[in-house]
């Protein structure tokens, strides 16, 4: 299945970048959209690929928003049907949209930096997360948290912990 993936896998990508839609790059080289999907799903690595085109599309349209609405676009100046110049035309709407937008990343990076610092618990849980740590399990065969709590048939708040 990758193998026939690689006939159209770049000019897809670079479609992809472009439009910044699966649907629109599929158009662009005459391919289903579920035959993208399904190569999605089957392989990680064009997955990430996919992820990367579609992050620098989403760059691209960001920067030509942010560059209409700070410099505006030169729209043409007439007087008595005279063509006499330019003049730039900014996008306060736009403007305000980016704004919010970054206010909302700002905001979210904020609290995450807040949670992470008034509990000073929560490095230590990360660092020892669940698929981490091994137990000894009754027949003697050592396993992760997660797979003996599924033996069990425990959820993560049930039960005793398990011997180590």
């Amino acid at each position: 299945m990758a193998n026939r993936a690689r006939k159209w896998e770049a000019a897809f990508l670079e479609a992809l970048e472009v439009t910044g839609t699966i649907t629109g790059a599929a158009k662009a080289v005459e391919i289903g959209r579920q035959t993208v999907y399904d190569y999605l799903n089957a392989d990680p690595g064009f997955s990430a690929r996919c992820r990367d085109a579609i992050e620098g599309a989403d760059d691209e349209l960001q920067a030509e928003g942010r560059r209409r609405a700070i410099e505006g676009e030169q729209v043409p100046v007439f007087y008595r049907g005279k063509l006499v110049g330019h003049k730039p035309r900014k996008s306060d709407t736009l403007l305000m949209f980016l704004l919010r937008t970054h206010d909302q990343r700002r905001q979210r990076i904020l609290q995450r930096a807040r949670a992470q610092r008034f509990n000073p618990l929560a490095a230590r849980r990360r660092q020892y997360a669940s698929h981490d740590i091994k137990v000894t399990c009754d027949d003697g065969v050592v396993r992760n948290l997660e797979e003996w709590r599924e033996m069990e048939d425990l959820s993560p708040e049930q039960g005793p912990g398990p011997r180590e």
